[in-house]
């Protein structure tokens, strides 16, 4: 039966979690200790967090909807799909969120509520409300469905690279959805393609202002090329800043705001690029 997973914690924190289950295999209490201990180092609260909810409340549940661990107690193990998550983030955040997009990809076909096909063939991006009503439509024995509950199990998505928010409304990168879906990656473009993407998404985007924001720019180019947002990450901090054709300029963001770049100590979130004559 499909199912709406209530997921506890954010997708972030599941491979560094996982991580813990792994290595404290067979050793529950040291387990809840390590969980509560990395999590405060985490967040902001002033209270810990209490070491039993941790792992029993938050933590746990999450990693059991995302099939990733198995058993009770002593006997809590890492499951196969979680080893090859754990493999992944071995060999980088890239990887990472690939096993990871590839992993949900598949609950949400053959466990979850199919949201990503729905994405696929809706004609417009849809927004939340949207989403919600179809899901009540779609799986009416589903109960409590909400604007907030969804908002968690799209974040999962969001994380891996699949979706991205676009104010109200829920886009699909279509070339992402297909690799984790069908297990053919694409690999990385040359360089010089790269900064021809990234100069006519600025373009595109731009519209007579100067500045462009970073993460529009990333969704632009990563949906032509098909990359992920890490790898985008790595090749506009790898491309050169000024060339024959192009000066690129980085500006830091006038408030806080999510989804820029830090480079070195500097967190930056607009970008410029100057075409030369």
């Amino acid at each position: 039966m499909a199912e709406l997973p209530s997921f506890k914690a954010r997708p972030e924190w599941v491979g560094p979690v996982l991580a813990l289950f792994r290595e404290h295999a067979g050793h529950y209490s040291a387990l809840e200790e390590a969980i509560a201990h990395w999590w405060q180092n985490q967040s902001a609260r002033t209270r810990p967090p209490h070491v039993r909810n941790s792992l029993r409340a938050v933590f746990g549940p999450t990693l059991r909807h995302l099939s990733l661990i198995t058993g009770a107690g002593e006997n809590i193990t890492v499951t196969h799909q979680g080893d090859r998550l754990l493999t992944a983030q071995a060999g980088g955040e890239a990887q990472f969120k690939k096993q990871f997009a590839a992993h949900v990809t598949r609950l949400d076909h053959e466990s979850w509520i199919r949201v990503l096909p729905y994405l696929n063939t809706a004609q417009t991006p849809p927004t939340l409300s949207q989403l919600v009503e179809h899901i009540r439509e779609s799986y009416p024995s589903i109960p409590h469905i909400d604007t907030q509950k969804l908002t968690k199990y799209l974040n999962y998505f969001a994380f891996t690279g699949l979706v991205q928010f676009s104010g109200p409304y829920v886009n699909l990168r279509i070339k992402q959805y297909e690799a984790a879906r069908t297990g053919a990656w694409t690999p990385l473009p040359p360089p010089a393609r790269f900064v021809h993407a990234v100069e006519r998404a600025y373009d595109r985007l731009s519209a007579g202002n100067i500045y462009v924001p970073i993460p529009l720019l990333r969704d632009a180019v990563c949906r032509e090329l098909g990359i992920w947002d890490d790898e985008f990450d790595t090749m506009l901090l790898e491309m050169p800043k000024e060339t024959h054709s192009h000066i690129v300029q980085l500006s830091a963001p006038m408030a806080r705001a999510r989804g820029g770049l830090r480079i070195g100590g500097a967190y930056v979130y607009y970008i410029a690029v100057h075409r030369k004559a």
